[in-house]
């Protein structure tokens, strides 16, 4: 059940966390991994399926039920082992001690209970079937105290102790097939029903979550700010004027046409429509509270110390700017990082943080992509509409100009840090590669104005004393005169970007790069000219002739040399077409592929390592941060590939993977995984009807009718996080049923070709 609203972390020996803002690292899991993470999912239904039997229910609740603690388990497997989820950390154990004050007097219960923190954005919080209580980043960075923290927990916990989420579940299926009360209602009418009982639940939820918070201790009237938090959540963590400044010179400002005149308001409703809604308005829930409160106060806002909760509070919101630019959120990351610099202005990691941001948004716009991430300026409520309506207006040239001058200075600041100035230069290289029409900046800008003024010259349109033929002659002139000036002044507004260029710090190291990518240009169009020149048949000869020995070179055009490989977390999957998804017998054939990596590479000669919570033990948290540092670069630079174009993009989390190579000894990292697939045949009925007149065909359509056609895909992606780059994506598709052998022989093969 979803709440929205977070946590917050403690340690009584702790009141000062060690975290330098100023050089801020993400957080990461500390302590032994829970075996929530390390035990086998098939173990964890057979115990959630005991410990939920109910002898009075009949065959058919039964089934579902059970259907429901398998789906949900495997569904929640994925999630732990995806390293999004935090444990052990500073926030996640501030989140724990609520949770024990909340609970002092249920030993029990909160020994049953497990409270872990997500690397997300989102404003939530929820709870499961199996005792698992999650509250995200992004929900502690919108709180403003702890008391409001202990209301959601409080709320949470009541959805675990009245089994809410199981119970919603056995009332949807029964509305889905229409049984019991539900036999003879409409499908609307069921969804009415159904989401009035979801309301019930949550009105219970609040409920009960109030009187726990008050018997905790904590101030009663927090529980309804809470709703604050809620009805405000999509907004930033605070409201401030978007700084234009930031992007400014001392010798470019920037122009009002790039301002946003008026800040779009700010919707306050909260009786809004709820008939087909899971959750109850937050009018509605506000006036519950309100019932409950009546004339009481008393409580605390904050039972352990005030100062360890804003720290908490400013992690989750700096993690929140990490996590919006590898989201792609470029705008709202640029935004609540200057909201951040004002109490931290030397933070290299939020100023670091705003240019990959702007190289972000520089690549979306130059490969005119921007419109994917991100919504129109007038979409967006309160002052960050006017960072929306900023980088909007901007073209790509513009942009570009401006990221390139933030980044340049940075990278001049900053020379004496060899691996900031790396990852900085790597930026500045990749976006001059890019094909811009720079090189002839210089000679574009206006040499008597080197700042672009803001304010539009009047046009004197007053006549002179003197009324003659050529006093009226001179006033036309002048009139002209300013007429010129004027279009010269809007020329300037749209060329203003040019002048970031030309006063750059170190324009000459500038324009090194300009003419290193100048020279990679020509000899790109060199070649796409030659293959422009040959006749249609030479071309599809040529793509025939590389298909067909794609399959034997692959390899070794990816240039994949190494005799150790990283295998991150290699996936199982089962599908069958007539049945669906099968499980439980994937994860049986998950841990005979870790087997099957043993002994191939072994054979093949070559070392290896495998990243997976399911071969972890206790000890192993050390690799369980490698495998979430790693899924977070992948899962960026495949967010970036979704778009189906060849085109690099440098992820903002290169610089946490670098250390991997020394850790591991290799530059590869291996995602691999089989898909075993049956598909069902087709035209059954007429290949049955055609062998019954045929009587001696008979068996063979019974056996097409009975056997579905068989498939493997197996699946390599191979990445380098030194060429911070994809080396090859590879599946095989094999027509045949998966077997031990099949996946032996082509996994040797790949592994072979590598290491020759």
């Amino acid at each position: 059940m979803k709440y929205i609203l977070a946590p917050l972390l403690f340690i009584n020996c702790w009141v000062s966390i060690a975290q330098d803002f100023n050089n801020y690292e993400p957080i990461m899991c500390a302590g032994p991994l829970p075996k929530d993470f390390t035990d086998r999912t098939s173990d964890k239904v057979l115990k959630d399926i005991e410990k939920n039997t109910d002898k009075t229910e009949n065959h058919i609740e039964a089934k579902s039920k059970n259907n429901f603690i398998l789906k949900s388990n495997y569904m929640l497997d994925e999630l732990l082992m995806s390293g999004r989820v935090l444990f052990g950390d500073p926030v996640s154990e501030y989140v724990n001690t609520v949770a024990d004050k909340l609970l002092k007097d249920e030993p029990k219960l909160r020994k049953e209970l497990r409270f872990y923190c997500i690397k997300s954005n989102i404003t939530n919080a929820f709870s499961t079937n199996q005792g698992m209580i999650f509250v995200t980043l992004g929900l502690i960075a919108q709180l403003e105290n702890e008391a409001q923290l202990a209301q959601v927990l409080s709320h949470e916990i009541v959805h675990y102790t009245k089994k809410h989420v199981i119970n919603t579940f056995l009332e949807s299926s029964k509305i889905s097939k229409g049984n019991g009360k539900y036999k003879y209602s409409s499908y609307d009418d069921n969804i009415i029903k159904l989401s009035n009982y979801s309301k019930t639940l949550e009105f219970e939820a609040d409920s009960l979550g109030f009187f726990r918070l008050k018997n905790a201790g904590y101030a009663i009237q927090e529980a309804l700010s809470v709703f604050d938090v809620l009805q405000f959540s999509y907004l930033p963590f605070d409201e401030r004027p978007f700084q234009y400044d930031f992007f400014e010179t001392e010798t470019v400002k920037i122009p009002e046409a790039f301002r946003l005149d008026t800040i779009l308001p700010i919707r306050f409703e909260d009786d809004y429509d709820d008939s087909k809604s899971t959750h109850p308005n937050i009018r509605k829930r506000r006036d519950q509270i309100i019932r409950l409160i009546e004339n009481e106060k008393g409580g605390q806002l904050f039972i352990q110390k005030e100062e360890l909760f804003h720290k908490i509070q400013t992690i989750c919101r700096f993690e929140g700017v990490r996590l919006n630019t590898k989201n792609a959120a470029y705008v709202k990351s640029i935004y609540n990082a200057q909201l951040l610099l004002a109490d931290y202005p030397n933070s290299i990691f939020l100023k670091k943080n705003i240019l990959k941001a702007l190289y972000g948004i520089s690549k979306y716009k130059n490969q005119e992509k921007y419109y994917m991430i991100t919504n129109d300026y007038d979409e967006y409520e309160g002052e960050i509409s006017a960072a929306y309506y900023f980088f909007e207006k901007l073209s790509s040239e513009q942009v570009t100009s401006i990221t390139l001058e933030k980044i340049n200075a940075f990278y001049l600041e900053h020379n004496k840090n060899k691996r900031s100035q790396q990852q900085i230069a790597s930026l500045i290289d990749d976006l001059v590669d890019d094909d811009f029409k720079f090189e002839n900046y210089h000679e574009r800008i206006i040499a008597d104005t080197l700042t672009v003024k803001e304010t539009t010259p009047k046009v004197d349109t007053t006549t002179t004393k003197r009324s003659g033929k050529y006093a009226k002659l001179r006033a036309k002139k002048e009139q002209q005169e300013q007429e010129e000036k004027i279009v010269k002044s809007e020329d300037l507004t749209q060329e203003f970007h040019l002048q970031y260029l030309y006063n750059a710090p170190n324009v000459k190291e500038l324009n090194k790069w300009f003419e290193v990518a100048k020279v990679a240009k020509e000899k790109r169009d060199a070649i796409a000219d030659s293959i422009d020149q040959l006749t249609y048949y030479q071309k599809r000869t040529a793509e025939r002739k590389a298909a067909k020995i794609y399959d034997k070179v692959a390899y070794k055009n990816a240039n994949i040399k190494t005799n150790k490989i990283v295998f991150v977390d290699p996936d199982y999957f089962i599908v069958d077409e007539r049945k669906g998804q099968k499980l439980e017998n994937a994860e049986e054939k998950r841990y005979d592929f870790y087997q099957q990596v043993d002994m191939v590479a072994h054979k093949a000669g070559i070392e290896y390592e495998i990243l997976s919570p399911k071969v972890f033990n206790a000890n192993d948290t050390d690799k369980y941060n490698d495998l979430a540092r790693m899924n977070d670069w992948v899962g960026e630079k495949m967010m970036h590939e979704d778009f189906k174009e060849e085109w690099n993009i440098i992820p903002s989390e290169s610089e946490y993977v670098s250390y991997l190579k020394d850790e591991y000894n290799t530059d590869i990292f291996l995602y691999t995984g089989i898909l075993q697939y049956k598909e069902k045949r087709k035209n059954v009925g007429s290949v049955l009807t055609t062998t019954i007149l045929f009587y001696p065909l008979l068996p063979y359509g019974i056996y097409y009718a009975a056997t579905p056609i068989n498939y493997t895909y197996y699946y390599n992606l191979f990445y380098d996080i030194s060429e911070d780059k994809k080396l090859l994506d590879k599946v095989k598709v094999l027509k045949v049923k998966s077997s031990q052998g099949v996946i032996n022989s082509s996994m040797y093969d790949m592994l072979t070709q590598i290491k020759k």
